[in-house]
């Protein structure tokens, strides 16, 4: 495998930092590892400097392919293989433009050649953190497509839910939220309710049977009509 120079670039840096912080004396251990013989010692060049040396002598040779298999072996991520697989993804970005394209089988690390260039442009998962700090504009109620009554509801709910992340009230938002989405699912009982009334999964009576959606979600439906009642909250 030979690599254009954006590619050991990279290289390098998920060598040095990325995937963890190396200093000298470990960027020596790893490389010897692959056939060096190299000492730490007064004079050392720059980390970058020597990283970028070590890899230009064993691009192309079978060494570059064994760097890579060692820097992306599963057994050094326990715990955190996420992690691995996201190093991987950005790595095959770079790999693209060489014909290649690294692949995790479980605990092996496995190269693929490419016939032509390619990208993977689906959106980076985002961890836990990136999810919830996550700022959804501009929600449509009117594209779900339910009743006009249902929808005017639904619209005050997230204005609600809006104000409420406003003023940094989470728990708010998780109540409003769940009734929101109730709020939604009676929409869709309502505009379905063929489907829903033979659904294994709506509400049923004692007996066991499917309560039909007239006996109880639209006499409540008309209640939020008429008397301006919670539905989700009876």
């Amino acid at each position: 495998m030979i690599l254009q120079s954006k590619s050991v670039e990279k290289l390098r840096l998920l060598i040095n930092e990325e995937t963890q912080y190396r200093s000298g004396p470990q960027l020596v251990q790893f490389f010897n590892e692959l056939g060096f013989s190299d000492q730490y010692g007064q004079g050392f060049p720059s980390r970058a400097s020597y990283t970028d040396d070590r890899l230009a002598r064993i691009n192309g040779t079978p060494e570059l392919d064994k760097c890579i298999k060692k820097l992306f072996a599963p057994v050094n991520f326990i715990g955190r293989i996420s992690d691995l697989d996201g190093f991987i993804k950005d790595f095959n970005q770079y790999l693209a433009f060489d014909k290649w394209k690294l692949l995790r089988n479980g605990a092996e690390i496995n190269f693929v050649r490419l016939e032509q260039v390619e990208f993977d442009e689906s959106s980076p998962a985002l961890n836990e953190d990136e999810f919830l700090k996550r700022e959804f504009q501009e929600v449509s109620i009117e594209s779900i497509g339910l009743d006009g009554t249902v929808t005017e509801i639904l619209k005050l709910r997230v204005n609600e839910i809006e104000k409420c992340l406003s003023v940094d009230a989470p728990l708010s938002v998780i109540f409003l939220a769940g009734s929101t989405l109730e709020g939604v699912l009676l929409g869709v009982a309502l505009k379905y309710p063929k489907e829903f009334n033979q659904s294994k999964s709506s509400p049923k009576d004692k007996d066991g049977k499917v309560r039909q959606y007239p006996d109880w979600a639209l006499s409540n439906f008309i209640d939020v009509a008429v008397r301006g009642q919670n539905i989700w909250d009876r």
